[in-house]
């Protein structure tokens, strides 16, 4: 039978073993690695070029499309107020010539919203079509976003795909 003083040195043995089994693994030069750099994300749009599932002509039809949409819906006719403004009430925003501004941002959305509108004609009034578009170009999601079931992802993103092939030959075709 072991006596107590043999325990300990087993016991003392053994703590002295695993101290050095850490310390070991601990000093070994682990390779360092390179701090995490910022994950900047994709639009859909841009994550369905960079897969080669649209052109770049498409890719710069729907982000002229995802233009207009946000420039549609943009709430009142001015433009992005200041502090800087020199009306006399700094932070108050309202700008200095506030007539001639606010024309030019109604006249600006209004392109916005007839162009959209002759984009759209274009597309057929089809809701599927435009419903895409909308979704992937003007909100930046992606299809994945949208359901989660495969196939229905990869409808959207086929009726984006001919959306967008409409769309380019609509801005590319000479005036009449």
């Amino acid at each position: 039978m072991a006596s107590v003083a043999d325990k300990r040195r087993a016991h003392r043995a053994r703590t002295i073993s695993l101290a050095r089994t850490t310390l070991s693994e601990a000093t070994r030069s682990a390779p360092r690695s390179r701090p995490a750099a910022a994950k900047l994300t994709q639009t859909g749009l841009e994550w369905l070029r960079s897969k080669g599932r649209i052109s770049n002509g498409e890719f710069q039809a729907g982000l002229r499309y995802g233009s207009l949409v946000r420039i549609s819906l943009l709430e009142g006719d001015a433009l992005i107020k200041s502090c800087l403004d020199t009306d006399g009430v700094r932070g108050t925003g309202t700008p200095t010539f506030p007539g001639k501004i606010d024309a030019t941002a109604a006249a600006w959305k209004l392109e916005a919203i007839q162009e959209l509108g002759a984009a759209r004609a274009a597309l057929g009034f089809h809701a599927g079509m435009i419903a895409a578009c909308d979704v992937i170009c003007g909100r930046g999601d992606k299809a994945r976003d949208v359901t989660t079931v495969q196939r229905e992802a990869e409808e959207i993103e086929n009726g984006l795909r001919i959306a967008l092939q409409i769309l380019v030959q609509h801005w590319t075709k000479p005036p009449r």
